[in-house]
């Protein structure tokens, strides 16, 4: 198996600085196979509080399958993922590629149904009090979510998302589909975001995508290298 990029730096299990606090999650050994195939194999890879972690690589690499796992809605098929007590606690919100908006509703009901399912209740006034003015939907506030373009689907369910106030994300290529100024407004808008998260994980096809990262991962053929 080829190391991850942590893991010639990193400690052996266990064997951390008494004054370091523990990852949040760590993988070692982890693989997942779909009919026998190794889709993602991963030596080692710790996910850090205040960690803008960026994976990279082509379609096909295994980002969202590391992604679904990280999120808990993948189980590994072999070795390890160790959570946290602390991530167990963290309120984290995972935006798919597509998804996270119901698409019969406003983008308006969106927003107010995000924030009453996550208890941050809805604020009065949609656009001063959320992401929706900075990524340029005031506009659609009153239209519903299947009648938005690919990219503004993206930015709807980003923007219901941020506007609950998570500790954690984790976003499957957000700026799929996003213009030049509104995916600048989206860098942003996730840079100032990170100031209050305790983490952030987000895959892209490109890492000059996410050049603002502390830390890259790049998948090849599904090998964290």
């Amino acid at each position: 198996m080829s190391p991850s990029p942590s893991a010639a730096e990193a400690p052996a299990p266990g064997s951390g600085a008494a004054d370091s606090p523990p990852p949040l999650v760590e993988l070692y050994e982890a693989e997942k196979r779909y009919d026998g195939r190794t889709v993602l194999r991963i030596d080692r890879l710790e996910l850090h509080a205040g960690d803008w972690l960026a994976i990279t690589g082509s379609n096909g690499s295994g980002k969202s399958t590391l992604l679904r796992v990280l999120a808990g809605v993948s189980m590994l098929s072999s070795g390890r993922l160790v959570r946290s007590s602390d991530y167990e606690r963290l309120r984290i919100c995972f935006i798919p590629q597509s998804g996270g908006l119901h698409a019969h509703l406003t983008l308006a009901d969106n927003l107010r149904m995000w924030q009453r399912l996550i208890g941050s209740g809805a604020p009065s006034d949609l656009v001063s009090q959320s992401y929706v003015e900075r990524f340029g939907l005031e506009r659609f506030l009153g239209t519903k979510c299947s009648d938005l373009s690919g990219g503004f689907q993206r930015l709807a369910a980003l923007a219901c998302a941020l506007s609950t106030r998570p500790d954690g994300l984790l976003l499957d290529e957000p700026l799929s589909g996003i213009d030049g100024p509104h995916a600048e407004a989206l860098v942003g808008g996730l840079a100032d975001a990170l100031e209050r998260l305790r983490f952030m994980v987000v895959t892209s096809h490109f890492a000059d995508d996410v050049a603002a990262a502390n830390r890259v991962v790049d998948l090849t053929a599904g090998v964290a290298r």
